[in-house]
């Protein structure tokens, strides 16, 4: 057998599977149709469109109503969109609702920088404290409390917004998205807020490309530390953690903490273990200066805890404690605001606790000023009474010739 033959027989085999395969299906097909009632089939098709028609003319008819239903029914809100122009080194836009004071600021080749003004001496640190009058705080202890990281987070820091009273003080964070707005918003509140200063420490690892590193020579440490202060205008001073790390480069910091202080700023140290090298150098300027007593992040137990907190206050009169922007912590410190605070304790901005020790030194001297000086004395109130009856006249005599002065005797 050729090789043409064997090609058609393998042809007229596969034609003839083919017909078979399509008599079968036709078969099929003709099976389904003879089974289907074309008069209902008819009748559906025409219910549909039948519907269909009247529901679009229903539609058609009251559009016009339902839209203009629809649009009374809207809120429209007009949001004011500033362009805000991004700058590699500064951020010099400020926002037209945050409070910035005249005089306050110098403009250098990196930014706005904090100066004390000229006419009155005014610093930062007075210009944009919150506040708070001591008048009518008795003897209750004064507890501040400092928010950390604000507007790193949106929605934590807007939640910390929402929830807490204009005492609490914020520390805003140089690596926020427009701090300038979040200065704003802090500012609309009432609160006071301190600007973070990355240092290096044992602590943190990652600080960040504004950190004052202890290595870097002191023009270096003075150019890092200025690029977080040009961020935005309007906070009272800075906060940092330092630790015993600092010793390596101790006289660096000094005049970094002196160039803070002759630009009106104040100090926060957020280590309770800090060295005392800064607070020194903050009494021989007569300068701002305050330590945090505690990290709080729990409602009980021995560390890091409000019962802790108490403690400490009730101990030394006052505490600062630091609070992680956290939403849980947060609202717990909502919570012991209302619960607790209110009755035993009062809230103050951290600033106020610089301001403690003189008012308490004031009230004491007051109080010593009262119990010393006595009232006016008669003339017979400088002997003893029985000395009236039992002395003789001479000696009578002799008593009112020698009685010391008044302010020995204590009646």
């Amino acid at each position: 057998m050729d090789i043409a033959k064997i090609k058609a027989s393998a042809a007229s085999i596969d034609t003839t599977m083919l017909k078979k395969k399509f008599a079968h299906c036709k078969g099929i097909i003709t099976a389904i149709i003879q089974r289907i009632d074309m008069m209902a089939l008819a009748k559906g098709l025409i219910t549909v469109t039948v519907i269909y028609s009247l529901l679009f003319l229903y539609v058609y008819l009251n559009s016009a109503g339902t839209i203009a239903k629809l649009e009374s029914q809207v809120i429209v809100e007009n949001v004011p969109i500033t362009h805000v122009e991004k700058s590699h080194t500064q951020i010099t836009n400020v926002p037209a609702s945050m409070s910035v004071i005249d005089g306050l600021h110098e403009v250098t080749d990196t930014g706005h920088l904090p100066i004390i003004r000229k006419e009155d001496n005014l610093t930062s640190f007075r210009a944009y404290q919150h506040p708070f009058t001591f008048k009518n705080i008795g003897n209750k202890p004064l507890i501040s409390f400092i928010i950390m990281d604000y507007g790193l987070s949106k929605e934590q820091s807007l939640t910390a917004l929402d929830l807490l009273p204009p005492e609490i003080s914020f520390i805003l964070s140089p690596y926020s998205s427009l701090p300038g707005e979040w200065m704003s918003m802090a500012q609309s509140k009432g609160h006071e807020v301190w600007l973070s200063l990355p240092i290096q420490n044992k602590k943190s690892h990652n600080l960040g490309g504004n950190t004052v590193y202890h290595h870097s020579p002191l023009l270096e440490k003075k150019n890092n530390m200025h690029k977080s202060l040009v961020k935005t205008q309007g906070y009272i001073g800075i906060g940092s953690y330092t630790d015993d790390s600092t010793n390596s480069a101790k006289q660096h910091y000094i005049e970094l903490a002196e160039d803070l202080y002759t630009r009106g700023l104040g100090i926060l140290e957020l280590n309770p273990n800090a060295p005392t090298f800064i607070e020194g150098k903050a009494l021989s300027m007569g300068a701002p200066y305050i330590k945090a007593d505690l990290e709080v992040f729990r409602i009980r137990g021995k560390e890091n805890s409000f019962e802790t907190l108490e403690a400490i206050a009730q101990e030394k009169g006052h505490a600062v404690a630091i609070i992680p922007n956290y939403p849980a912590t947060i609202k717990n410190l909502a919570v012991w605001i209302m619960k607790v605070a209110q009755a035993d304790y009062i809230i103050a901005p951290v600033s106020a606790i610089y301001d403690l020790p003189l008012h308490r030194s004031n009230n004491n001297a007051s109080a010593k000023k009262m119990e010393i000086d006595p009232t006016p004395l008669h003339r017979d109130d400088h002997r003893e009474p029985e000395d009236i009856h039992q002395m003789p006249t001479s000696a009578h005599h002799d008593v009112q010739q020698h009685t010391p002065e008044p302010h020995t005797h204590h009646h």
